[in-house]
């Protein structure tokens, strides 16, 4: 094209046109349309005005621009409190919550970018949509990972929720051709029939197969030692050992067995009695308002009394804790009651209070440092034994 046919072009680059077919007598007429329009743009002024027009056309570009990354970083916005709610447990409906919040918080600090804060969708159905998204991610990564991974341990443990339903929660860990490990939680699955070690099994390998783990890379398990896990014919163990055709390596949890050794302390006496207290104070309406009522009098620490919950035994340090504390308090609140505590004033008593006492803070500290990611089996084993 020649250097006219160039100017051509130009000129209509100037006019924010587009010649619908880009041939020579086509851009030609246009340009001759427009001549007359554009003939006082002259070498420097010409190249000016170009620039101008760049310049305008950049600045309408970047408003778009603008707008997509805007709506970006409210969509990301919205998949991360999405996280920090599921994260905590919260309800989803919190959402709309914490959006309000958001709102009255820019307001204040920045009005400009309340708009933004507007657009962010925290209903409860975007904020269960965005889980469920977040999981299948997670998911899919972790299934990436199982791929490549060489040999593998799992930790099998069911428990039982507030609802009567077994859940059975297995652990992976597992090593690839790199030496790299991965340590993952692979499923939470509810156990609504029996929990014998064939029903278990089933739901094992329905997990292994989900993942694309093959079961010969198994090399060991870590259980609770209950009877349906370790079961040399129908338990857990059993099984495995019978599908692998060979055996694999049988661990019991170490946190579990610190927590069975520390029932082994016959002191149940006291905290059935403690817990009858602590019911009596917290059960009853009347009792609850009228002995915070006496903590508030006499400017305790202690705003109330912790309930004691058997299934988590080591979680009766804190009601131990706060009927030490509070022994002076306590009994007086149930002499007023007219109860007998003539049992709990007892000098034996009161000394197994302090033992049982002092032996679950060291059992609660010892709990702590056992769990955790990357901890080697054998520094959890020094740390019992220094127990």
């Amino acid at each position: 094209m020649s250097a006219e046919n160039n100017s051509d072009i130009k000129y209509v680059k100037i006019c924010r046109q587009k010649v619908s077919v880009p041939k020579e007598f086509n851009i030609k007429r246009h340009y001759k349309t427009h001549q007359e329009k554009f003939e006082i743009y002259q070498k420097d002024i010409w190249i000016d005005k170009l620039n101008e027009l760049k310049a305008e056309l950049k600045n309408q570009q970047n408003i778009f621009h603008f707008v997509n990354k805007s709506n970006e970083l409210v969509v990301k916005a919205s998949y991360n409190l999405a996280h920090l709610i599921a994260f905590h447990s919260r309800p989803f409906t919190d959402g709309e919550f914490i959006k309000n919040c958001l709102i009255k918080t820019a307001s204040v600090l920045c009005p400009e970018k309340i708009n933004d804060f507007n657009n962010i969708s925290l209903s409860r159905n975007t904020v269960a949509d965005r889980i469920n998204d977040i999981a299948t991610d997670l998911r899919s990564q972790l299934t990436k990972i199982c791929k490549d991974v060489k040999a593998f341990s799992i930790a099998v443990d069911e428990s039982t929720d507030v609802k009567d339903v077994a859940q059975l929660s297995v652990f992976i860990r597992g090593c690839n051709f790199k030496t790299e490990i991965t340590e993952e939680l692979l499923e939470l699955i509810p156990m609504h029939g029996t929990t014998a070690g064939a029903d278990i099994i089933l739901e094992i390998e329905k997990i292994l197969d989900k993942y694309k783990l093959q079961i010969t890379k198994l090399v060991s398990i870590v259980t609770d030692g209950a009877s349906a896990m370790i079961g040399s014919k129908k338990g857990l163990v059993g099984k495995l050992n019978e599908k692998i055709g060979k055996k694999i390596n049988n661990f019991l949890c170490i946190i579990h067995q610190e927590v069975l050794c520390g029932k082994i302390v016959d002191l149940d006496y006291v905290i059935k009695r403690i817990a009858s207290v602590v019911n009596f104070i917290r059960a009853r309406r009347q009792n609850h308002c009228q002995f915070a009522l006496l903590l508030n009098k006499n400017d305790s620490e202690y705003e109330k009394l912790p309930y004691y919950t058997e299934v988590r035994w080591l979680s009766c340090h804190k009601v131990l804790k706060a009927f030490n504390h509070l022994k002076t308090e306590i009994f007086q609140f149930l002499e007023t009651k007219e109860q007998d505590i003539s049992d709990i004033k007892n000098t034996k008593f009161l000394q197994d209070l302090a033992f049982l006492f002092d032996i679950t803070k060291h059992l609660n500290d010892l709990n702590i440092i056992l769990q955790g990611k990357n901890k080697l089996v054998t520094t959890t084993f020094d740390n019992v034994r220094a127990f």
